[in-house]
């Protein structure tokens, strides 16, 4: 006979829930966590790289102006992507949500 001995499930207010569910969380969260770094290093990077293809067209062209023209490109890339990615995050989650009752 166990004494209080739960091996593969845990109460929970009142609910059992198996370590399959514990784990599943588990890998949410971590998918979770890579969806909101991802958004985070979306605008730097985009912002960095029209920087440096507008960087080597100064120099290839001999100008000035074309580096702070792949800047704003860049910006503006990395804006559309980071909204484009923020919405479908958020869909996502609304839909979990209305999937789970919450």
């Amino acid at each position: 006979m166990r004494w209080l001995a739960i091996t593969d499930c845990e109460a929970i207010s009142g609910k059992m829930i198996s370590m399959a569910d514990k784990q599943r969380d588990w890998k949410k969260g971590w998918v979770q966590a890579e969806k909101m770094i991802e958004l985070g290093i979306t605008l730097p990077v985009a912002t960095v790289l029209g920087w440096l293809i507008g960087d080597f067209l100064d120099k290839k062209f001999h100008t000035s102006w074309i580096a702070i023209v792949g800047l704003m490109i860049g910006v503006a890339a990395g804006l559309i992507r980071f909204i484009q990615r923020a919405l479908v995050i958020s869909a996502e989650d609304s839909k979990q949500d209305d999937e789970h009752g919450k």
